[in-house]
C-alpha cells in the first residue's frame, strides 16, 4: 500500500492512460532512443551557445522546489520467494534456486510485477511531488514500456531529460523540469568512469517566465548516482567520480561565461553519508548540504541498502555566494509553516533553504520506514531561494 493521501481523479485517469500506452507500446524503442540522443551528450563547448545573451534587464532572484529520488530500477530489484514464474518462463521457486546457487530473479523478469510498481510510483509522484519544479531520478529504467508509463502520466507538466549509463547497463538518471519554469540552455551527458558505468547529467538552466523587463537567473544542475562502496577500489572510484563532476561543472561555467556567483546544485544518490570524503570534497569546493543547513543536528534515513544498513546517502548540495551552511540560530527567518515543530527557514546570508524534508511527510525518518515499499530509497525534497545574481 502506497503511503499518503488519496490521489486525485485526474491522476488516476492519467495512470490508466499510462498503462494503456505502455501495453500498446505507443512509443517504440527506436523513438525513445532518438529522443534521448537529441537530448543528451551535448559537448561542453555548446554551453557557450546562448549563454552570452544580453542580461541588461533587471534580475529577479530564483526560487524553486527540488526533489531527488532513487527509484530502484526493476533490473536491480531482487524478487522475494513468493514470486517464482517470470513471463514466458517456467517457475521453479526462488528459494530452490538460491539453494542451488543460482542467480536471484529480478523484477524486470516479471512483466506484471514491475508494471504495477511503476504505476504506484507514478501515483506517488503525482500525490507527493506535484509541487516540485525539478525532479531528479536515479535508477530510471530506460526500457521503452517503463519509460512510457512515466512519460505518459507526467509529460503534461514536466519535460523529460535522460542519460543512460554506459556499457550494458539499462538504467540511467533522469531530470524532470516543470514546463514553463526553466529554459534549458545546454546539457551534457557525462561518463564518470568506465568502472561501474556511472554517469551524470549536467544542465545549464535559466529560470523562464520573467516579465516586466526582468530576466531569469542561471543555474548549473547536476543529477548523478555514484558507485556503491563495496570495497576500497570502489571508494577510490567514488572520489574519481565526484572530482569529475566538480571539474566538469567548473569547466562548464568557464565555457558558458557564467559569473562565479551562479548557483551550482549537485543532486542525487552519492552512496555515502555526509561525513564521507566524497562529501568532504564537495565541501572543500564550496558546496554545502541543503538539508544539513536547515536541520544541522538531525540525521535522517533515506536508504536501507542490500546489506541492511540504514543510511542517508541521498543529497542536495548547493554552491552559491553566501551559502555557508550556518548552524541553527546564526541567522533565521520568521517561521511560516514549518514541517517539523521548532524548525524554521535558515538564511545563509542571501541564500535560504526554506524547507527540507524526507517524503512522504509526516512519517518519522529517523529510521527506515518498513511500510514504504516503492523503493529502497525515500525521496528528499528541498525548497531553495536565491537572491538576484
Amino acid at each position: 500500500m502506497v503511503l499518503g493521501e488519496a490521489s486525485s481523479v485526474e491522476c488516476r485517469r492519467t495512470l490508466q492512460r499510462a498503462w494503456q500506452a505502455s501495453s500498446s507500446e505507443a512509443r517504440t524503442h527506436e523513438q525513445l532512443e532518438e529522443q534521448q540522443q537529441c537530448r543528451v551528450a551535448a559537448p561542453a563547448e555548446e554551453y557557450a551557445r546562448s549563454a552570452g545573451e544580453s542580461k541588461d534587464a533587471v534580475a529577479r532572484g530564483m526560487e524553486f522546489r527540488l526533489t531527488t529520488f532513487n527509484l530502484l530500477a526493476p533490473c536491480y530489484k531482487r524478487m522475494h520467494s513468493e514470486v517464482s514464474t517470470p513471463v514466458g518462463g517456467v517457475g521453479t521457486g526462488l528459494l530452490a534456486n538460491r539453494a542451488k546457487g543460482q542467480r536471484t530473479a529480478r523484477e524486470s523478469e516479471f512483466d506484471g510485477v514491475w508494471r504495477e510498481r511503476a504505476l504506484e510510483t507514478v501515483d506517488f509522484i503525482c500525490r507527493h511531488m506535484s509541487s516540485s519544479d525539478i525532479i531528479c531520478l536515479q535508477e530510471f529504467w530506460l526500457d521503452p514500456a517503463y519509460h512510457a508509463i512515466f512519460q505518459s502520466a507526467l509529460e503534461k507538466d514536466y519535460e523529460f531529460y535522460t542519460v543512460k549509463r554506459t556499457g550494458l547497463k539499462s538504467d540511467g538518471v533522469a531530470v524532470l523540469l516543470r514546463r514553463g519554469k526553466f529554459d534549458v540552455l545546454s546539457q551534457l551527458g557525462l561518463s564518470l568512469s568506465s568502472i561501474g558505468n556511472r554517469v551524470a547529467l549536467i544542465m545549464h538552466l535559466r529560470e523562464s517566465g520573467a516579465g516586466g523587463g526582468e530576466v531569469g537567473e542561471d543555474m548549473i544542475l547536476v543529477n548523478t548516482h555514484l558507485a556503491f562502496p563495496h570495497n576500497a577500489l570502489d571508494r577510490v572510484n567514488q572520489m574519481s567520480q565526484i572530482r569529475a563532476v566538480t571539474d566538469t561543472v567548473e569547466g562548464v561555467m568557464v565555457e558558458a561565461g557564467l559569473p562565479t556567483m551562479t548557483p551550482r546544485v549537485v543532486v542525487g544518490d552519492l552512496n555515502v553519508e555526509e561525513t564521507d570524503p566524497v562529501c568532504g570534497h564537495l565541501g572543500r569546493n564550496g558546496f554545502r548540504s541543503a538539508f544539513t543547513s536547515l536541520h544541522r543536528e538531525r540525521r535522517v534515513i533515506t536508504h536501507r541498502n542490500h546489506r541492511g544498513e540504514e543510511v542517508m546517502c541521498d543529497h542536495v548540495f548547493v554552491k552559491a555566494p553566501g551559502f555557508a551552511g550556518r548552524r541553527r540560530g546564526d541567522s533565521v527567518a520568521p517561521a511560516t509553516a514549518p514541517e517539523i515543530p521548532g524548525l524554521v527557514p535558515r538564511l545563509c546570508e542571501n541564500v535560504s533553504v526554506e524547507e527540507a524534508l524526507v517524503l512522504p511527510g509526516g512519517i518519522d525518518a529517523a529510521e527506515w520506514c518498513p511500510n514504504f515499499s516503492l523503493s529502497d530509497h525515500r525521496p528528499l525534497t528541498v525548497r531553495l531561494k536565491f537572491p538576484p545574481q
